[in-house]
């Protein structure tokens, strides 16, 4: 089973180095307000996103859609998994800044010791997150295959050594791709609104409508993971659109 994932904190390169580690809250939207007010150094509307890498996830949608029957769209990156329930042998391709292997949550003499203690627990039911999905899917011996498209400024923890020690593991940057030929069986694309300032948020908004336009049918977003209302900021934005197409 051939899967395609795009996470829009890809675009960010390079200003995503600015602020990703500053000022979290379990809300997005406080998270880039408390940007905006305690921190005159890290202004959300200064952040560019990289045009190129925009087109590239883009246009790597819009290709695959046209034969792909299964598309989802999600906030956070793990909920890709309820697209994925009870799926096996999965070839993955994620356009993503990050490589969402493993994620930091238990305590340990070392960073690797505490990834192989967060897979261990995965392999027995523990629940992911937004970082650690990937590793979800290896560790319940779903996954066949994964390569990662990244950024020259991802950061390479150790997760990459324990991803090649776990399963078919490869990365590399946009121009050397090697999947435009390839038909997917499953797209995903998510918004990840903890690393994309407000002001870019209508782009998800662009892939849900693209979506909707070339297949006649209404996107699902996945509400299990609707933070703080975001669907509804997701709505009104959609619904905007489609007010400006009638007026024309």
């Amino acid at each position: 089973m051939r899967v395609l994932s795009i996470d829009l904190d890809y675009i960010m390169y390079p200003d995503i180095d600015l602020y990703q580690r500053d000022h979290f809250d379990y809300s997005a939207v406080n998270r880039w307000r408390n940007l905006k007010e305690f921190d005159k150094m890290l202004r959300p509307d200064q952040f560019a996103i990289d045009q190129s890498n925009l087109m590239f996830c883009f246009n790597n949608f819009l290709r695959a859609i046209k034969t792909c029957k299964s598309v989802r769209f999600g906030y956070e990156h793990d909920s890709i998994l309820h697209g994925l329930e009870g799926k096996k042998n999965i070839q993955l391709i994620n356009i993503d800044h990050h490589v969402d292997f493993a994620s930091y949550r238990h305590s340990g003499s070392s960073v690797l010791e505490s990834i192989r203690k967060d897979y261990e627990l995965m392999a027995h039911g523990q629940s992911c997150d937004e970082g650690s999905w990937v590793g979800y899917l290896s560790a319940n011996k779903r996954l066949k295959e994964y390569h990662w498209v990244r950024n020259p400024n991802s950061t390479l923890y150790d997760d990459i050594d324990f991803a090649h020690s776990k399963t078919r593991f490869s990365y590399s940057f946009k121009d050397e791709h090697f999947f435009s030929d390839w038909e997917f069986d499953h797209v995903f694309v998510c918004l990840s609104p903890q690393y994309v300032p407000q002001i870019y948020w209508h782009y998800f908004s662009m892939f849900i409508s693209a979506y909707e336009e070339m297949s006649g049918e209404e996107a699902q977003i996945d509400p299990q993971y609707d933070r703080f209302g975001m669907r509804e900021m997701t709505k009104a934005t959609k619904k905007e659109s489609k007010l400006g197409k009638k007026k024309k």
